[in-house]
């Protein structure tokens, strides 16, 4: 027997239902959901010393209006557009050239740090077309950084310069290695007449750098496309709304260092110039009118560098190391070793850190300690399987000389093998990290902070952690990190919000070892540019949803 035709008022009547159940459900949870915004880069990546610049902003901007925090205090007048899209900014003449970060922000949330270059060139943005040499963009002066995007599949840059007979070009990519862009760049200078005339493929990480020297005076063309910087059955050419990159071309050297240091409260630059090239050009000698951001950006993260001093050494000389120091050394020549001569006692526990992959060099170090005698006490080479520089945790084995010794792994040497060494008594130590850089808390529940502990060269005892520069009305406890046991390694800060105002801003992790000096850390959090990280913890306390 078939079962009954349900009538289209009791169809009606139970759909009505249903919607007044679930209206009630969400009149009592009061929860309409605001978006944070979801913007993933800026366009262009970066401005010049002294300029006002207007910068697209690429993604979602969720609720408006939305703010923007900066790394750097030197910006000013950063105002966003009514629709979220655009930012204004200006950089003063005194900002440091460098890499810095911006963060935008809203009731709801943030977005993680973006980077945004600040440079001391003239710049300049892309012009489509300018996939074919037809069609090339015109450099009409150089120096100059270009700001780019390879905004699809199979996209192609041209950019024309013209050389006379001799000179010298250098054209330096910055994009994944500094901007975190996802791209594998490929540069290359082709002549009028199409032929490839040199091309260059990784220098600095996944980044391109060239220097040619014209044949003949002419027009000569610049193209960069890329694949993807995580590789995948992909054949073709990438592209995306993030292959944001910045190209530099230059007729002159580059700027490889930048120091940053401490004299009491006295913060002094110390800038050291730098040729990329094995040219005999009198304007390829050492200059400091040029940055490269392929190895500048990256000394801003090791601020505890003291000042360096620069070591070139034929073979056999030698430089006595004290302790702290950073000395700066160059394998220049062929058979050119670099040796650094100590005097120490037994049981010191010493940290020889060797620099220059980290810096857009081009040496593979490799470091040796050997007694008086000329005997190997210990060998180190590569940190890890992607880290190709030096950390060495060495505890003297009786009174007496040594030597300190760095030589490139195959052997190579030119003016581009270049290194910091850093040496420092080595101590028991601990380090904090935590896995996100921006948390939302919730009504519900507390806002749990996981903070990973490291200890370092044997480090023992409790280590008190907590959360600091909270808002007003936040509750959160200290806990321990105990010698031994699962909270040795890890620990979960739990912040309570309940009574808490809105708010959006930085807060800070620490930690206190109970030793004799009460060593204190405060917490890193690994960020999406390599190698780089930050101590400022960004929390947003939301605005309480408005009602139905």
């Amino acid at each position: 027997m078939s079962q009954p035709v349900q009538s289209s008022q009791s169809l009606t009547l139970v759909r009505l239902s249903v919607c007044l159940m679930l209206s009630l459900f969400i009149s009592d949870t009061n929860l309409f959901a605001a978006d944070p915004p979801a913007i993933k880069t800026v366009y262009p990546a970066g401005i010049q010393q002294g300029k006002t610049a207007e910068i697209k902003l690429n993604g979602k901007p969720g609720e408006l209006p939305i703010s923007v925090w900066s790394s750097c205090s030197q910006f000013e007048k950063m105002t966003i557009s009514e629709k979220g899209d655009q930012l204004s900014i200006t950089a003063k003449q005194d900002v440091p050239a460098g890499l810095h970060w911006l963060r935008f922000y809203n009731p709801q949330g943030s977005t993680p740090l973006i980077p945004f270059f600040v440079g001391t060139l003239p710049e300049i943005s892309e012009e489509e077309p300018n996939n074919d040499i037809t069609e090339a963009g015109k450099i009409e002066s150089l120096p100059v950084t270009i700001n780019g995007i390879l905004s699809k599949a199979g996209e192609i840059d041209t950019y024309q310069v013209k050389l006379n007979k001799g000179e010298t070009l250098v054209a330096s990519v910055d994009a994944h290695h500094t901007l975190a862009s996802p791209m594998d760049t490929i540069l290359q200078i082709l002549d009028e007449q199409r032929f490839v005339l040199t091309q260059n493929d990784d220098d600095h990480g996944n980044d391109s750098l060239l220097h040619f020297r014209a044949p003949q005076q002419g027009t000569y063309y610049v193209r960069i496309f890329c694949f993807p910087s995580a590789p995948n059955s992909t054949i073709r050419f990438a592209g995306g709304p993030d292959n944001i990159y910045r190209l530099t071309l230059s007729k002159s050297a580059f700027l490889a260092f930048q120091f940053e240091t401490w004299q009491g409260k006295q913060k002094t630059f110390v800038r050291t110039g730098w040729n990329l090239a094995p040219s005999q050009d009198s304007q390829f000698q050492q200059s400091t009118d040029f940055l490269n951001a392929a190895g500048l950006h990256r000394l801003w993260s090791h601020r505890e560098l003291q000042l360096p001093e620069r070591i070139e050494l034929s073979a056999g000389e030698q430089s006595s190391l004290k302790f702290p120091s950073t000395q700066f050394g160059l394998i220049q020549k062929e058979s050119q070793t670099s040796i650094h001569s100590i005097e120490v006692k037994k049981n010191d526990l010493l940290r020889f850190r060797v620099l220059a992959r980290a810096y857009g060099s081009m040496l593979d170090p490799v470091l040796f300690v050997s007694n008086a005698d000329g005997k190997l006490q210990v060998q180190k080479d590569d940190i890890a399987k992607d880290n190709l520089d030096v950390d060495l945790t060495w505890k003297v084995p009786a009174d007496g000389k040594y030597s300190v010794e760095v030589k490139d792994r195959y052997g190579h040497f030119g003016p581009r093998y270049f290194y910091l060494l850093h040496a420092e008594p080595e101590h028991p130590r601990f380090e904090l990290m935590v896995e996100k850089e921006n948390y939302v808390t919730s009504a519900d529940k507390p806002l749990e902070i996981a903070v990973t502990v490291k200890r370092i060269a044997g480090y023992k005892g409790e280590i008190t952690i907590r959360a600091d520069s909270l808002p007003e009305g936040c509750v959160c406890e200290s806990v321990n990190s105990a010698e031994k046991g699962d909270s040795a390694k890890k620990v979960t800060l739990k912040v309570d919000t309940k009574n808490a105002k809105p708010f959006n801003g930085p807060i800070q992790i620490n930690g206190e070892g109970n030793d004799e000096k009460k060593r204190k850390q405060i917490a890193t959090v690994t960020l999406k540019v390599k190698d780089r990280v930050s101590q400022s913890i960004w929390l947003t306390v939301p605005v309480p949803a408005a009602k139905k």
